[in-house]
């Protein structure tokens, strides 16, 4: 009997870790869509070629989105230039990639740009 991944770990991280999010598709101008996911600033050290040099911060925010969310809102499953509205920091970024995984969970790579 398979495991419901989404019910048993997805939906419970999502409760603890979860805020505010808003889905904005490019596709549906105007249109909105008020979900909960887990955002990270996502911040990590780069090691240059160079091995004597020191290592570089860079930012890599990310998203965590239950799959399951869109599906149930009747929206569209994001894509690369789509936007998401952040509650944590009241910033929205533009969607740099999308990478699902096998159980139902989207990591969503995320930019800040121009018309951000």
């Amino acid at each position: 009997m398979p495991v419901d991944f989404d019910a048993h770990v997805l939906k419970p991280c999502e409760d603890v870790f979860g805020e505010p999010v808003k889905f904005m598709p490019r596709s549906q101008r105007g249109v909105s869509y008020l979900m909960a996911g887990i955002f990270d600033e996502g911040h990590h050290d780069l090691q240059l070629l160079d091995g004597d040099a020191p290592p570089v911060n860079v930012n890599q925010p990310v998203l965590g989105i239950r799959a399951k969310l869109f599906t149930d809102a009747g929206a569209p499953t994001p894509q690369q230039n789509d936007k998401f509205w952040i509650s944590s920091n009241a910033r929205t970024y533009m969607v740099k990639d999308v990478q699902p995984d096998e159980h139902g969970n989207l990591k969503v790579l995320l930019n800040i740009g121009k018309g951000c």
